[in-house]
């Protein structure tokens, strides 16, 4: 089999060159075309809802906040994973999105969210990422 291969490309010099040359200016062109970051972002995108409630315990943080927001975020598209953990007087949501999804669009269903279930009467962060 090696033999063939071997007599083939000795019989046909020119197509053999003909090709090689022709994948190595290809492969320059995709080289100059490659866009090359200093530090690639390899991270999912996230977005985080942070809630502040102070004096009031982790079950009522729980209750009136981070609930009824996993409840509304549960059905947002391209979602991979919802977490949250309620603490005394903090909640943090955080939705974690597969690669398909812009960072503009991660954030739109907080906006909804937040509107729908009056969780603006509570001080809240959003980060996104």
């Amino acid at each position: 089999m090696i033999r063939l291969l071997i007599d083939f490309a000795l019989r046909n010099r020119t197509l053999v060159l003909s090709v090689a040359l022709v994948l190595f200016i290809w492969g320059i062109i995709s080289f100059r075309n490659l866009p090359i970051e200093a530090y690639p972002d390899v991270a999912d995108t996230y977005t985080q809802i942070i809630t502040q409630w102070p004096g009031h315990a982790a079950e009522e943080v729980e209750q009136q906040i981070t609930v009824p927001l996993e409840v509304g975020l549960n059905g947002v598209p391209h979602k991979t994973h919802l977490r949250s953990v309620s603490l005394a007087g903090l909640s943090v949501v955080t939705i974690i999105y597969d690669d398909e999804i812009s960072t503009f669009n991660a954030r739109q269903p907080f906006y909804v969210v937040v509107a729908t279930y009056d969780v603006l009467r509570f001080p809240f962060y959003l980060l996104h990422k």
